[in-house]
């Protein structure tokens, strides 16, 4: 995981402001900016490394922080990005292979940085949408080296682009696009606006799948080919929260409200919704899915566990003395929490 932990007393690192309606805490400190590994059995801090320091230029939202994008690793190197402070690439051993600049990001309201790379064939592909000059870049992973890069006509956007049928695609507010990942060129770009620059997409059996969000309130479903509307449905979609696509079936959470959809993905047909996940308020965590269960992490320390599927069925709500805003894990027969206060590890004990 990334940290970004202050080298001095939090209260002298941010200053809070909320004239403008939202919560905006700018740094007054310096940083120190990290990369921590942990041994999986006992949760022992095998390394740390700090990647560097620095008083950030920017801003960021409360609910969030200057650490927000996640790592990425092909098993043979890993690939620390921390937006404005660079794209890092280490070693197993936490010892340095190189480091690229991006420049500094200038984001809408302050709100901070937020999207993580896309590892693909030795690539590495960089969203940098912002209140300036707009891209998207590919790296060679192993050395670094700039590859391409994309001009974008986009303000600023937080989302992780994906691969899916040979082409890199993105959303953000100007709509979704397709790029060759060997090129950079514009394969195609969609007519239909996501309206959200936060919440990535997501594909499935020859469907791209957008949201939007705010007033909008939709989900759609564009084909991959030819960027076509296939579907398209009117639901209370996320502000945050990816959507999750497992065995031919969609599930869309209300971020604040505590809510699922279950939807089939390639008809568009709702199976269920909007139904409330019982002790659940706050969902910025994506869902995840693994041996027919869905687990949805809260920001107030409930996780709820249902069955995959066509028919809702709860299973269990877990809480814990803390607060999910990151992803949960799952590697084998252990899911990963990250709270905001400490890192879990659930799994089943001979």
């Amino acid at each position: 995981m990334t940290t970004a932990i202050p080298l001095y007393n939090l209260a002298a690192i941010g200053k809070i402001d909320t004239s403008e309606g939202q919560p905006i805490v700018t740094a007054t400190g310096r940083m120190a900016f990290r990369l921590l590994a942990l041994d999986t059995t006992t949760g022992r801090i095998v390394w740390s490394r700090t990647v560097t320091e620095a008083i950030p230029h920017e801003s960021a939202h409360t609910d969030g922080s200057w650490a927000s994008n996640s790592p990425i690793t092909d098993g043979e190197r890993i690939y620390v990005y921390f937006g404005s402070r660079g794209l890092h690439c280490f070693d197993l051993d936490g010892n340095p292979i190189w480091r690229r600049s991006l420049g500094d990001k200038h984001t809408l309201l302050g709100f901070g940085e937020g999207s993580s790379p896309l590892l693909v064939d030795g690539q590495l592909f960089v969203i940098w949408d912002h209140e300036d000059d707009s891209f998207l870049v590919a790296l060679d992973a192993a050395t670094g080296e700039e590859l391409w890069r994309a001009a974008r006509d986009e303000a600023t956007s937080w989302t992780t682009p994906i691969f899916a049928d040979g082409m890199i695609v993105t959303t953000a507010a100007g709509g979704v696009r397709a790029y060759d990942p060997t090129t950079g060129a514009l394969n195609w770009s969609s007519a239909e606006t996501p309206l959200n620059s936060i919440v990535s997409p997501i594909a499935h059996a020859g469907l791209l799948f957008a949201v939007s969000s705010f007033e909008a309130g939709t989900l759609l479903a564009l084909r991959t080919s030819d960027a076509e509307l296939a579907w398209s449905r009117s639901i209370s979609t996320p502000y945050v929260s990816t959507p999750l696509s497992m065995d031919g079936m969609l599930y869309v959470v209300k971020d604040d409200q505590g809510v699922v959809y279950g939807i089939d993905a390639t008809t568009g047909e709702l199976h269920y919704g909007p139904q409330r996940l019982s002790g659940v308020r706050g969902l910025y965590a994506s869902p995840v899915g693994a041996d027919g269960r869905v687990y949805f992490a809260g920001r107030r320390g409930a996780t709820a566990v249902i069955n995959a599927g066509p028919d809702f069925e709860l299973l269990a709500v877990n809480h814990l003395d803390d607060g999910f805003t990151a992803s949960p894990a799952i590697v084998g027969n252990a899911i990963y929490l990250r709270g905001d206060r400490f890192l879990y590890c659930l799994a089943e004990t001979p």
